[in-house]
């Protein structure tokens, strides 16, 4: 049986910040106010946080749509996607 892979996301909200939000959670785990801050943090959030099944950071852009996905094994080694 696979180990579920942690995901974050980092999207924009109404007010021109930045959400970082965990799949599952309640709450979001952060809200910035640059795009760039917003990544950092969310990079440093998922590798921390890495499983068994690894981890996926979604990062969005200003009209919502997935502009890049980056995925981490449970070592913190960055996966490439051909």
């Amino acid at each position: 049986m696979a180990t579920a892979k942690t995901i974050y996301s980092v999207k924009p909200l109404t007010d021109e910040r930045w959400a970082i939000e965990k799949k599952g959670a309640i709450r979001r785990s952060g809200v910035l106010d640059t795009r760039k801050d917003a990544i950092r943090r969310a990079k440093e959030l998922a590798l921390s946080d890495r499983g068994a099944g690894g981890v996926m950071l979604k990062i969005f852009d200003v009209r919502g749509k997935i502009e890049e996905e980056l995925e981490w094994d449970s070592s913190g080694k960055l996966k490439v996607h051909a």
